[in-house]
């Protein structure tokens, strides 16, 4: 393709100006244009692309269209390749890595403890087979498609334009609040890339790339857009505001303000853009008081907060993991497993005991886990590929606009990669991460800096019969891969629709069926368990029914608890690893434990002993065994249960408030009563302590103490809703209404929308009793009654 494509943006003496940096390619077939144009409408479309037909409008799509787009270019490429009856291959360290990812990741599913999450997972996650390997055949592609720099200047352009569309319509959203959207577009954070640190971190891209291109573009008529597209992605990576990202890219600034004086060897070169930039980068990452008043003077209200495991909790996982997995890790995609068994138990002191962690505090740690050695010393591998030639090129500056691109391939491909060991970037980090790796490489070829193999095909030998062997399955590869993800997808869109007639309309017969639909085209586990949890609604609704006879009942029943715990042992068979998976398959069998079903109590404890083995210190899942206990009337095994749940979490406060149930229904409230009070004087400020206390004197009509100890609680803890709920009993039993108001008003704004609590605040108001009208009484029932 000749230079003249790269016309577009630039006037036409700009464009003669520039034909003598990029070389005229020969005559090119019509497949290898094909694909490459895929590939310039992924660069417009990835950071576009949303669409609210599945679960996962964001995420969930733009993984999918890079399936697609990826497997159509990959086709058209091999059109070429049998069409020129050869094949050039890069002879890089970098693609021998690619293939070796490609080979070790595949091998971890085999050896994987859930073959089901690591082959595809929910279709979105960065670390699946799928994904590496679309991300391999992107990065393949790139490098084989994009041997020319007028290409890479245009898909670099096109870039440009979906980056300002994104940062404009971000703007316009946060600034004006105009109604894009507002189904998706309803908080602040909300963009089209990802989280809101992943909107930063392709913000710091296109700054880099800006900057690039400022210091590539030699006529001053043209360097207007990339001026513009510096100010909008600064003003988002300001906005956003991630310590992590200003380090690293303060890192990579220093490191390009270098290249340019080697290769400019002028001190001008401390006046230009790049240094700019890297004073005010410097400025946010060393004083943050004043950037934080610089977003708030911007008058957006950001709201952000992201939990993430710390590096020594993912070290702990990790260590855990390589003493039974070392050379393959767990399975690609499984790191929620090995947080869930491995998990530090400290953490069951803090608000997120309960996390489920996908991913640890960097992707490539992550990996440590999920593909073991052999999986984290191929990306060493290609990373430290990638570095070797980057710093070989750089080490013999050239002037011409071919090697700035060159150069500007190879830091953005540098600084993802960065990003996603430091980090856990989204779905398009990743899959960029890939491509601008590939566009280097390809780039490096076109300038002499990699060699190729170039292989002939169709030979009338045995070489060419294995070729066509090789294409031809290469071709059914993709054949089955388009397959594969329109079943997928199109499971995922039925799923969505099941779950907006759930939540529109309550008809559990049509999103049973919408999503018995997905299960048919995609059996993913957590389709079986929401399947299971409209069944379980079915019988409460039908147990509640006053207009059929008993016999119908029956009938109905059995049906319904048939199909309940058939989807549960679907999803427990299709991945055992998920600790969810046997909950929800013992929820079912506890639900009908009060109707004397024969068996029912023992199989909810075998599948909570099943949860247990994989999700070992969960409190939650002793709670679970100890209500089957007390339905059993078994209270000294349940008491049992309870304390053990306690001591993984000290402040459980269902656990806590069962053991008070239980207490009362023994008739030994004043023993437990002594026994909290002692334990009061060893830990005055244990939270659970202090809850059951008070409880306990709550329920044996002790206001007075029971506001005393409640009131110590909430000072520890203002947060602490069910504290605040039993103050305000007591205060309302103590005809105190202007304090147990503020409490409840408290515990609505913690807990927005609850019906129970709102009936209390009106009951308060009109001078009644706060539990006027509310049918069970909050201290007998079998769970707290507020989160």
């Amino acid at each position: 393709m000749e230079s003249e494509e790269i016309s577009i943006p630039l006037k036409k003496e700009a464009a003669e100006d520039y034909s003598a940096d990029f070389k005229k390619e020969a005559g090119e077939n019509i497949f290898d244009k094909t694909a490459r144009t895929i590939f310039y409408v992924l660069g417009f479309l990835l950071p576009l692309w949303i669409l609210p037909i599945t679960a996962s409008p964001l995420e969930l799509n733009k993984a999918y269209l890079t399936y697609f787009l990826v497997i159509f270019a990959l086709f058209f490429w091999l059109a070429g390749r049998i069409k020129t009856s050869s094949i050039d291959l890069p002879k890089s360290f970098f693609f021998f890595s690619l293939v070796l990812l490609a080979l070790v990741w595949g091998l971890a599913v085999i050896f994987s403890q859930s073959p089901h999450f690591s082959f595809g997972g929910t279709g979105s996650e960065a670390g699946t087979f799928v994904s590496v390997l679309t991300g391999v055949i992107a990065a393949f592609l790139a490098m084989t498609l994009f041997q020319n720099a007028a290409h890479v200047f245009k898909w670099f352009l096109i870039l440009f334009v979906s980056a300002g569309l994104v940062f404009i319509a971000k703007f316009f959203q946060m600034f004006f609040n105009f109604p894009f959207w507002k189904e998706i577009f309803n908080v602040s954070t909300f963009n089209l890339i990802g989280n809101w640190n992943n909107f930063g971190i392709f913000s710091g891209l296109i700054v880099f790339l800006s900057l690039a291109f400022l210091e590539i573009i030699k006529s001053k008529s043209i360097k207007l857009f990339p001026i513009i597209m510096l100010v909008l992605s600064f003003l988002a990576l300001a906005l956003v505001n991630f310590i992590a990202l200003w380090w690293v890219l303060s890192v990579f600034l220093i490191i390009f303000l270098s290249y340019l004086f080697v290769l400019k060897k002028s001190v001008w070169i401390f006046f230009s853009w790049t240094s700019i930039v890297l004073i005010i980068v410097l400025f946010f990452l060393l004083a943050q008081p004043l950037a934080v008043k610089f977003i708030s003077f911007t008058g957006v209200n950001i709201n952000f907060l992201e939990v993430r495991p710390s590096w020594s909790a993912t070290w702990t996982v990790v260590k855990s993991v390589l003493s039974e997995h070392f050379l393959v890790g767990s399975g690609p995609n499984t790191f929620l497993y090995d947080w869930l068994a491995f998990k530090p138990a400290s953490l069951n002191d803090t608000l997120f005991w309960d996390a489920r962690f996908s991913e640890g505090a960097g992707l490539l740690f992550s990996f440590l886990a999920e593909a073991g050695i052999l999986g984290f010393l191929v990306f060493l591998l290609l990373f430290g590929s990638l570095l070797r030639r980057g710093f070989q090129i750089i080490s013999r500056p050239d002037s011409s606009v071919a090697y700035h691109l060159l150069i500007a391939s190879f830091f953005s491909a540098a600084y993802l990669w960065i990003m996603n060991i430091f980090y856990t970037p989204g779905f398009l980090i990743f899959i960029f991460s890939f491509i601008f790796s590939g566009l280097f490489i390809g780039l490096a070829i076109e300038q002499g800096f990699v060699k190729k193999y170039h292989f002939p095909l169709f030979k009338n030998n045995a070489s060419g019969f294995i070729s066509v062997i090789l294409m031809i399955s290469f071709l059914l590869f993709g054949l089955a891969g388009v397959f594969y993800f329109s079943q997928k997808y199109f499971a995922a869109y039925s799923f969505r629709q099941g779950l907006a007639v759930f939540n529109a309309s309550g008809d559990l017969a049509k999103a049973e069926a919408m999503i018995l639909r997905a299960t048919k085209f995609d059996g993913r586990d957590y389709y079986w368990r929401s399947l299971v949890e409209i069944n379980l609604e079915k019988l409460q609704r039908l147990l509640s029914r006053q207009d059929i006879t008993g016999d119908e009942m029956m009938a109905q029943f059995q049906n319904i608890l048939s199909d309940a715990i058939k989807y549960g042992q679907e999803a427990a068979r299709i991945n055992p690893a998920d600790p969810l998976n046997w909950v929800t398959l013992a929820k079912v069998y506890e639900a009908v434990t009060p109707l004397g079903i024969s068996g029912a109590a023992e199989a909810a404890n075998n599948f909570y002993e099943e949860a247990k083995k994989r999700d070992p210190q969960s409190p939650a899942h002793f709670l679970a065994q100890a209500r089957l206990a007390v339905q059993s009337a078994n209270l000294e095994k349940a008491r049992d249960l309870l304390n053990k749940a306690i001591v993984f979490k000290s402040d459980y406060t269902p656990a806590r408030f069962l053991l008070a149930q239980i207490a009362v229904q023994e008739g030994k409230t004043n023993e437990a009563i002594l026994r909290l009070e002692e334990a009061r004087f060893l830990a005055p400020n244990d939270l659970g302590v202090l809850f059951q206390l008070g409880l306990l004197y709550y329920q044996k009509g002790d206001f007075e103490r029971a506001k005393a100890v409640l009131e110590r609680a909430v000072g520890i803890n203002s947060d602490y809703s069910n504290a605040r709920y039993f103050l305000g009993l007591a205060y309302d039993r103590l005809n105190k209404k202007t304090e147990a108001l503020a409490q409840f008003e408290r515990v609505l704004k913690l807990n927005p929308g609850h019906s129970e609590v709102m009936r209390i605040l009106e009951n308060i108001k009109k001078g009644k009793s706060a539990l006027s009208g509310i049918s069970s009484v909050p201290e007998e029932r079998k769970e707290p009654p507020v989160d």
